[in-house]
């Protein structure tokens, strides 16, 4: 049973899974979709680069072989303590995104709140279903629910430390903050004075960042596990989370420095898929016959399906840009008459149902298509795989119905 199309299935179903839907994951919106250009794009002209049959080749690109593939999995794979640090600062600024966003629509809400609109209320409770934080968004609910707008908008900016200014106890604006170590500092202090032993978003970071001095962490426990904070230890911590915010502030910018590996493989990537694009008008394929195509793809495949390490500031427009190349280039098969026809005749003339070679690099690009359309069909239509599975058992008579 060696040489039937169910070694393919179960041998070689991961690379299918990639041709037929990994590679060009996600819906592809129309709009996207006609927003990419088929051309190379933002490649500069000058040195490195010479135009072919009207498209510009990047001559500076290293060609890529088997012998580097464990260097680009060993950069963008790798799970590092930098990258970990770089993709909780993403998630951070995405939920200090958010928390503005609900200042705002508080703001918007508090005329009707100041009058009891109980629709609003539940409008500002919708709101805060973003928050993650289990016990802010307790400490919002309550708030809501007695009514004390003031205590919610004074919870929220400062558990997100968002610089603003109170105009009265329920109304504030967003101001730019001159010196975000303090703004930092002030908000934290002022959140675990209101709710002792909490401690705000970014001190939350702080205190999870693995390049901060151990000593500064230790001191930093002790406060937040006292009871009660006095005036003097306000002042005492407050300016501990300024040393602790200016620590962590220069191990993002070393972790960025650091990433720039990872971020170069992104970089290289996205240029040869836009020249692989521009010069054959598809995606590459993991089944064709030049070994620098399937090479590409693998690594495509790699660096956007099956890592979840580099989701930092540096890499993810990088990833956009890839990801509208491979939704604009949407997976095409040969058509199910055809593949039915070629079906046929390739069982007439080799007595058999078509098989994986050993040796995939032996396909051409088109028998490597023909055998994906195969399989393709044989999981969408019934009738063809009827016809398939008669071929493959012919001594089975309720296959021959």
């Amino acid at each position: 049973m060696k040489n039937t199309i169910l070694i393919l299935l179960l041998t070689i179903s991961p690379l299918l899974a990639h041709a037929q839907g990994q590679l060009v994951k996600g819906a592809a919106k129309a709009a996207t979709a006609k927003g990419v250009s088929k051309a190379v794009t933002g490649v500069p002209a000058g040195a490195g680069f010479r135009v072919a049959n009207g498209t510009l080749i990047n001559t500076n690109l290293r060609p890529l072989t088997a012998a580097t593939e464990g260097e680009i999995l060993a950069t963008v794979m790798s799970n590092s303590p930098t990258k970990t640090l770089l993709n909780r600062q993403h998630t951070y600024d995405l939920e200090r995104y958010t928390a503005k966003a609900i200042l705002g629509k508080a703001q918007q809400l508090q005329p009707r709140l100041d009058l009891g609109d109980l629709a609003a209320r539940e409008a500002l409770l919708t709101e805060i279903i973003a928050v993650r934080n289990d016990a802010l968004h307790d400490f919002l609910s309550q708030s809501i629910k007695t009514q004390n707008y003031e205590q919610f908008l004074m919870d929220l900016a400062d558990y997100y430390s968002v610089p603003v200014e109170f105009i009265s106890s329920t109304e504030l604006r967003f101001i730019a903050s001159k010196n975000p170590a303090e703004t930092f500092a002030q908000s934290a202090v002022n959140y675990m004075v209101r709710h002792p032993h909490k401690i705000n978003l970014k001190f939350r970071e702080i205190m999870k960042n693995p390049f901060l001095e151990a000593s500064l962490k230790d001191l930093l426990r002790g406060y937040i596990a006292a009871r009660s904070l006095t005036p003097v230890q306000q002042h005492q911590l407050l300016e501990l989370l300024k040393e602790a915010y200016t620590q962590h502030t220069k191990s993002i910018v070393q972790a960025e420095h650091n990433a720039q590996s990872t971020v170069i493989v992104y970089q290289e990537m996205l240029a040869r898929l836009e020249q692989f694009v521009a010069q054959h008008g598809r995606l590459p394929a993991w089944h064709s016959g030049d070994p620098q195509e399937r090479l590409l793809f693998n690594r495509i495949s790699v660096i956007m399906e099956h890592n979840q390490t580099n989701f930092f500031k540096d890499v993810l427009p990088l990833r956009e840009k890839i990801q509208t190349i491979l939704e604009s280039y949407p997976k095409k098969y040969i058509t199910l008459d055809e593949t039915t026809d070629r079906l046929i005749e390739y069982v007439e003339k080799h007595g058999t149902t078509p098989s994986w070679p050993e040796d995939e690099t032996t396909l051409t690009y088109a028998e490597g298509l023909f055998l994906e359309s195969v399989f393709h069909w044989w999981t969408k239509d019934m009738n063809f795989r009827s016809l398939f599975e008669k071929y493959r058992y012919p001594d089975v008579p309720e296959l021959n119905l």
